[in-house]
């Protein structure tokens, strides 16, 4: 665990500063801040969507712009950094920790035992609750104990920016990102129990996506 501990500080190194800047808590500072700084609406630059109708700036998605120009999305890079971020975190935090079958006798496994408060390690509890009541000893901590600080509170800001994008207050303010909110067909086919290769044979060559750039039809 220790050593575990070292190479995640030596690998998210770069990633808790980035968090931890001034400019980047102001992107996640609020809903309206995240779509800016994420999901800005730019002029379009490849002749497909500049081409598309439906994508001026004026037209009755859109707000502001008598010049009909075409907008795409912007800050594609941003996004899929975010992306990649977020999800080596995830795959190390559920991946580190001890080998299968390494707890010991009767006790219950869990993903952080030695946690005291929240984000702080224990500095009394040597023990974990077996389901029967009792304690077995236990003198493990989760090598992502020292770095809870740092990677939660970010990521706590990101869901509820993301999950704000649907409240009706912020939609109402989204514009052509509206479209945000809508399910992809492919995937919508999925979850229904539909035909998946009907539906990504309707669709449209780029389709409407957050990571993608086309808003051909917002």
């Amino acid at each position: 665990p220790g050593l575990q501990s070292q190479l995640i500080a030596l690998i998210f190194q770069p990633i808790a500063q980035h968090w931890g800047s001034e400019e980047w808590r102001a992107s996640v500072a609020s809903p309206q801040a995240f779509v800016a700084s994420y999901m800005p609406l730019v002029p379009a630059t490849s002749p497909a969507a500049a081409a598309a109708p439906g994508t001026a700036a004026g037209g009755s998605g859109g707000g502001g712009g008598s010049g009909g120009g075409a907008y795409e999305l912007g800050a594609r890079d941003k996004r899929w950094t975010l992306y990649h971020q977020v999800t080596l975190l995830e795959r190390a935090l559920r991946r580190a920790g001890p080998p299968t079958g390494s707890n010991p006798p009767g006790s219950t496994p869990g993903l952080l035992p030695s946690l005291g408060s929240f984000g702080a390690p224990s500095t009394t509890a040597s023990a974990t609750t077996t389901a029967s009541g009792t304690t077995a000893a236990s003198g493990y901590e989760h090598p992502f104990s020292n770095h809870l600080e740092w990677c939660l509170p970010p990521i706590a800001r990101l869901v509820a920016c993301i999950h704000a994008l649907a409240d009706p207050r912020v939609a109402a303010g989204l514009g052509p990102l509206t479209i945000i909110n809508e399910m992809d067909a492919v995937e919508r086919a999925v979850r229904l129990g539909e035909d998946r290769d009907t539906a990504k044979a309707a669709e449209q060559p780029e389709p409407r996506c957050v990571a993608g750039a086309n808003l051909a039809d917002a």
